[in-house]
């Protein structure tokens, strides 16, 4: 079962997102820096292509945007 809520996992992408300046990174990127597996995040996402589309989204709430 996974206990992390998808706000976390939101907000490690967004930690990684400005990690590597707002530009799209690959789920090996994001494993060498974030406290979440990608594995954990491509299964609630669906894939990563999709973390990464939730991750924009979640990003222009805030008026911010990821590069690809």
């Amino acid at each position: 079962m996974d206990t992390i809520s998808e706000e976390r996992k939101l907000e490690a992408l967004e930690k990684a997102a400005e990690h590597f300046n707002y530009i799209e990174f690959s789920w090996r990127n994001f494993n060498k820096i974030a406290p979440i597996s990608a594995s954990a995040i491509k299964t609630h996402f669906g894939s990563w292509k999709k973390a990464l589309a939730a991750l924009k989204k979640h990003l222009q709430q805030k008026g911010l945007d990821l590069s690809p």
